[in-house]
């Protein structure tokens, strides 16, 4: 087991060139007699064929616990034109730093420090940076989670060698995975294109996947919240996902890592699809998950047919049935029994069935 002390932050990243992914996991912290310090601990992907392996290089990659940091995540991205990629590391203080790679273009990395308080970019606490090109204008832009649990959009006004990070929104989306009465959410976005267009997965302190659609042509209204509890993944406490095809079967994989140190390993079987098998975002989406009080459905398009709509308990019993054509349907469940249970859609074209937690 993968255990990396306090925190485990992912992210897969091709440190030495060899066109496999290998494995980075910041952390919070190790803890010593003397003083608590992060570091990034480095596995080479030395896989062979689809058996997935990963071999320990070192706990301390590239040096970055001589920064004396904590809550160390990293995104790379090209950000000199030179072919190669750069590193951006997030950390507690909530700025980031740059780290430029002078390896040049299919050479290992080579990671020197650059600029700290990076462009003076602040988002408060706990910096979670994603450098991914948000408006498709050919330049990387930067995403950034925060302690908060809100997301930060900073767009490249500059040039693909010479950034220009200008603050957008830091509600980006209406994005906020904290959950009610709380101050602190720790979103870690995953913003990915799905073939079809972006999608975003965010991390939370709360152990919970918080999946969004709605993003393309968006990018200054509300994103849709598709699910609350993605593919019911729950790694309590600060969930934080890194995306890759692990297995090689050409199929997205989600490696979560958590507040224990540790990180679960989920695969999947179907190609380049994170939709659970039914594709219920393309027929139905159920929010929020978990649910206290209402349970919204939603309907799109020409699937607003006449469907008939079911709960039942993990008993099997049925606690809920009617027939709906409305595009949303709002089920009052403030005062249903507490736990797990399963809704079914259907109509004469299509079904699928998701679980949902009351608490």
């Amino acid at each position: 087991m993968i255990e990396v002390g306090t925190g485990a932050h992912p992210v897969f990243f091709d440190v030495d060139q060899d066109g496999k992914k290998d494995l980075l996991i910041g952390n919070d912290f190790y803890f010593d007699s003397l003083n608590s310090i992060s570091k990034v601990t480095y596995y080479k992907n030395t896989s062979a064929g689809l058996k997935a392996e990963f071999t320990l290089i070192t706990d301390d990659y590239a040096s970055l616990s001589s920064f004396q940091l904590a809550a160390i995540y990293l995104t790379f991205g090209d950000l000199d034109g030179d072919g190669d990629q750069d590193m951006i590391v997030g950390h507690s203080d909530g700025s980031l730093i740059y780290f430029q790679n002078i390896a040049g273009a299919g050479n290992p990395c080579n990671f020197i420090l650059t600029q700290a308080n990076y462009q003076s970019i602040d988002v408060g606490d706990n910096s979670v940076p994603q450098l991914i090109d948000i408006n498709r204008d050919g330049k990387l832009d930067l995403l950034i989670g925060e302690r908060a649990g809100v997301l930060n959009y900073y767009e490249n006004t500059g040039g693909v060698s010479s950034p220009i990070f200008s603050f957008v929104s830091n509600n980006w989306g209406n994005v906020n995975v904290a959950k009610d009465g709380t101050f602190a959410g720790f979103s870690a976005p995953i913003l990915f294109d799905n073939q079809s267009g972006y999608e975003m997965l965010v991390g939370s302190l709360s152990g919970y996947i918080y999946h969004f659609g709605n993003i393309d042509g968006n990018l200054s209204g509300t994103f849709t919240l598709l699910d609350s509890m993605f593919q019911n993944i729950y790694e309590p406490q600060l969930a934080v996902p890194a995306m890759a095809d692990v297995d090689g079967d050409s199929a997205f994989d989600l490696v979560v890592g958590s507040l224990s140190g540790g990180l679960v390993l989920y695969t999947q079987d179907q190609t380049l699809s994170l939709n659970s098998p039914n594709d219920e975002s393309g027929f139905c989406s159920i929010y929020p998950n978990p649910v206290q009080s209402n349970l919204n459905l939603n309907f799109e398009g020409e699937n607003l047919a006449r469907n008939l709509i079911e709960v039942v308990d993990v008993a099997g019993r049925l606690i809920y049935s009617q027939q709906n054509t409305k595009q949303q349907l709002i089920l009052d469940v403030s005062k249903w029994n507490s736990g797990t249970y399963v809704c079914r859609v259907s109509n004469s074209k299509r079904s699928f069935s998701r679980k949902f937690i009351k608490y």
